[in-house]
């Protein structure tokens, strides 16, 4: 035994000792006995629940091969493809040519989205017209408004049967002393009957543009790129005090020119892109084919400009440099291709009639020239496409494409293209011995082929770029005041008014409330009336 052992014997032993001495066993006797509770119950035995293998929450139809995967990935492959052939099929539908005669109450669009509020009868597209329900959601509104707009209209036609004393003046040297209340162009100012910055007539931006003739309960016109034209009441408000706008949509594509019919005041004449023009009878409220013009493989041929020199005539010219002489009560309306006759190679940009003669008209090119023609010389075929052309009496070359040009009954023309410039032209190129006495142009070409020289240059900003209208000066037809002028529109948000000796006779602005470019403009052909356009569809008249 070791010492340690030895030492843990010896303590054992004392313990033991010492607790014999104090009685341990006896105290534990004197103890109450633990009472045992007899309500607890001995407790149940516990089940246990089955639990299920776990699995994940989400099955990939795909990774476990599931046949109806496939199938319902075929299906919603071909809705999907179903609706992009229904949206493609309806896009070209609405660009598409509208043909036939309609009410114009037939052809009233949303002021908003621009589309036909009776899309599925005019376009026949009922199985795709599910697709605007969600954008037109007030449609049945907007149709009863527009009705009601509409009906404000049908009054105009027994006020139009005069153009109030307006007077012709033709060429003559006849200058007034002073102008009249209506040639005190300081005192215009913006249109107030309604508010000015709520006058929206087209939802896309305006291309053209046109005041009636009439002075009483005025009318303006605009068309846009989307085919729609709205009619303004002028001096007109609803309930509410805002504008009497109607919208209608008579086109597919941009309505390159809105234009009145000498001696027939309840008729407007419209050209599109789409290849054709429509004739607007505001007094039975109807909207009829006038023209239709294809190319030789019977697509659309946009049409650029069009001109009315008398109430049955028709003159139009297209996006690739034809021109076409129409009579508007001959049948069939639409005009062959070889018909046409070729005038230029590039697009016919604006073209003019001489108020003197409808035998003559100037056209600007995109071939970067003015040429002056007349229509009573005979057709020549020299054009690689097979078409006649005529013989050229006056020419003007510029350093740039021309945008447009207009005849005044001064025998004076106006040009504005991209180099910048406003040119005017002295057809009669008079002196100061005749005193400017009206004659008959008398135009020869010289051996270079131009014969026209600018009197007046004036430097004026016409870089519109892509997202305004072309800048084109227009001369006002027939001036009550007998001033001759033309308006043309400014970068800097405002309106020039020029005489036709270049002389600038005002410029036309509110900063305040017109805020874009009036990139479109035009005069009443009487009264001193301005009316421009601009990208956002709004118009702004100063008077």
């Amino acid at each position: 035994m070791t010492s340690l052992e030895i030492v843990r014997k010896k303590n054992i032993e004392r313990n033991k000792e010492l607790l014999k001495k104090l009685n341990i066993d006896t105290l534990s006797d004197l103890a109450p006995a633990r009472s045992v509770n007899k309500s607890n119950k001995k407790a149940k035995p516990r089940t246990k629940t089955k639990v299920d293998k776990a699995v994940p929450i989400r099955r990939s139809k795909r990774l476990s091969k599931d046949p109806e995967y496939d199938r319902e990935k075929q299906e919603e492959e071909e809705r999907a493809e179903d609706d992009r052939l229904a949206q493609e099929k309806l896009r070209e539908l609405r660009l598409s040519k509208i043909t036939g005669d309609f009410d114009i109450k037939d052809l009233l669009a949303d002021p908003k989205l621009g589309v036909l509020l009776q899309e599925s009868l005019i376009l026949k597209s009922s199985p795709y017209n599910d697709a605007l329900t969600n954008e037109q959601v007030e449609n049945h509104l907007q149709d009863s408004k527009a009705h009601v707009e509409l009906s404000a209209l049908r009054g105009f036609s027994t006020k139009t049967g005069t153009n109030g004393n307006t007077r012709t003046v033709k060429g003559g040297n006849f200058r007034p002393n002073c102008l009249d209340k209506f040639g005190d162009f300081s005192r215009a100012s913006l249109h107030s009957v309604t508010d000015p910055s709520k006058t929206k007539l087209t939802p896309q931006r305006i291309t053209s543009l046109l005041l009636h003739p009439s002075i009483i309960d005025r009318l303006a016109f605009a068309g846009d790129t989307n085919g729609n034209m709205g009619i303004w009441a002028i001096d007109q408000k609803s309930e509410a005090d805002d504008p009497v706008v109607v919208v209608t949509k008579p086109h597919g594509r941009t309505i390159s020119r809105i234009s009145d019919v000498p001696n027939k005041q309840t008729h407007i004449l419209t050209g599109s892109y789409d290849g054709s023009c429509k004739s607007f009878d505001l007094s039975k409220e109807r909207v009829l084919d006038t023209l239709s013009i294809r190319d030789e493989f019977e697509g659309f041929l946009g049409i650029s400009d069009i001109n009315c020199p008398s109430d049955n005539m028709l003159y139009v010219t297209t996006l690739n440099g034809l021109f076409f002489r129409h009579d508007m009560r001959q049948h069939p309306k639409e005009a062959r291709y070889k018909s046409l006759v070729r005038l230029h190679d590039k697009k016919i940009g604006g073209f003019c009639v001489n108020p003197l003669s409808e035998y003559h008209i100037a056209t600007a090119s995109l071939d970067r020239s003015i040429k002056i023609w007349d229509l009573r010389g005979g057709k020549h075929s020299n054009t690689s496409d097979g078409l006649s052309s005529l013989h050229t009496c006056g020419e003007y070359n510029s350093r740039l494409s021309v945008s447009s040009v207009d005849w005044n009954s001064n025998q004076r023309l106006v040009c504005n293209g991209y180099d910048d410039t406003i040119r005017l032209f002295d057809i009669l190129n008079r002196s100061n011995a005749d005193g400017g006495s009206a004659r008959k142009p008398n135009l020869r070409l010289t051996m270079d082929g131009e014969n026209l020289t600018a009197q007046h240059v004036l430097k004026h900003n016409c870089q519109t770029g892509r997202w305004l209208s072309i800048l084109k000066s227009r001369w006002q037809k027939e001036p009550q005041d007998s001033v001759q002028k033309f308006a043309i529109g400014n970068m800097r948000r405002s309106i020039n008014i020029y005489s036709e000796d270049g002389a600038p006779i005002a410029n036309l602005a509110a900063p305040d409330i017109m805020t874009a470019v009036p990139a479109v403009v035009t005069l009443h052909p009487s009264r001193n009336w301005v009316l421009g356009g601009t990208s956002s569809g709004k118009v702004f008249l100063f008077n």
